[in-house]
């Protein structure tokens, strides 16, 4: 087993190198000790006085371990939110900045924590983690995300801000804000999706969630006289889906249940402020592996491929990936057939 080196553009590198260093560390120390010439007697030689620094102590593995186990939960966050779906949604970024918060505020009052360069480091980091929380008032979407997840609204904030309600005013703000500014009205309740709306959402969202009915079309008379008086009243539909009970679905597909709000009456507008804000992705590391794949797919002799022609390319490749689009090895064959064909007359077009 090698040392792992850290890398500033590799997510967790540090995590990672300091967990590998400390598994194989007797070979790490024997080394060191073989390198700055350790005799029988414990002395050094006098011209390894620059290798000194790099012997650890046992209180500096010890240091090491702490280090490591503070960033535990920071490098396992960082590869949840790299998944695709809900722990990869955007809707998770401030539940989890929360729950970061809260590990390295324990972690200042643990007493094996409790040395000066630790509780630096955590100062520090909760320090630049402040910084960030600040930045949700100029990209609102990371507020606007949590409350349009049925599992935690603004009870979230409620719950979780409780001791800070200048921020839980600010982000009651930047919801309505967004929803009036925005999106409200943007379909008018009395909007009835045609039977070609239908047909062309149902193949646009198809491949974005299953073909499943609505977890909640089961209405008794009351729930339908009550929608039927709550639209003539003009009753606001953000207000509307906050009043209703959080869902106790942990696992629910929140693509899925918005998608599915979409094709209720009166409920587009709000359905689609949450599908803009809940389809941005947690992190960049999913959008950065299709930018490198397609540069494996723009090879020298596709250089004509127009950008159009790129794009739809890497979403099916993605849909493929994700079995979104269950295909046959016949079928995989045509789509190389039509991509040739459609390089082709693009670069005849361009001649």
């Amino acid at each position: 087993m090698l040392p792992i080196v850290g890398n500033l553009t590799r997510w967790s590198s540090d995590y990672e190198s300091l967990k590998r260093a400390l598994q194989i560390k007797e070979g790490i120390s024997s080394f060191i000790a073989t390198a700055i010439g350790v005799n029988r007697n414990g002395e050094r030689a006098a011209n390894d006085t620059a290798l000194i620094n790099d012997d650890l102590s046992d209180k500096d593995w010890s240091t090491l371990g702490h280090i490591m186990e503070i960033l535990e939960p920071f490098a396992e966050w960082s590869t949840r939110l790299q998944v695709k779906y809900n722990n990869g949604c955007i809707a998770n970024i401030l539940p989890v900045m929360d729950e970061l918060k809260e590990i390295l505020e324990n972690a200042k009052n643990t007493p094996r924590y409790n040395s000066r360069h630790i509780l630096s480091m955590l100062s520090n980091a909760l320090r630049i983690l402040s910084n960030y929380y600040k930045k949700t008032e100029v990209c609102p979407s990371y507020i606007v995300a949590v409350v349009l997840n049925p599992g935690m609204k603004m009870e979230y904030f409620e719950v979780q801000w409780d001791i800070r309600p200048d921020a839980i005013n600010l982000a009651k703000n930047i919801l309505n804000n967004m929803w009036v500014n925005t999106y409200k009205g943007k379909y008018p309740a009395s909007t009835v999706l045609t039977q070609q709306d239908n047909s062309s959402l149902g193949t646009e969202l198809g491949n974005a969630c299953p073909s499943t009915q609505p977890k909640h079309k089961f209405q008794t008379s009351f729930q339908r006289k009550r929608q039927v008086l709550m639209e003539s009243e003009g009753i606001d539909k953000l207000a509307q889906y906050l009043q209703e009970p959080i869902s106790q679905d942990i696992d629910m597909d929140l693509i899925e249940y918005w998608s599915n709000m979409f094709n209720i009456r009166g409920m587009r507008d709000l359905a689609q402020m949450a599908l803009e804000i809940l389809s941005i992705p947690a992190m960049s590391a999913e959008p950065e592996r299709i930018f490198s794949g397609a540069r494996i797919t723009l090879t020298d002799r596709r250089c004509s491929m127009g950008d159009d022609a790129l794009a739809k390319l890497e979403c099916t490749k993605s849909w493929i990936k994700d079995n979104f689009l269950p295909v046959t090895h016949p079928e995989l064959q045509m789509v190389q057939n039509l991509l040739d064909a459609l390089v082709a007359d693009e670069a005849q077009g361009g001649d």
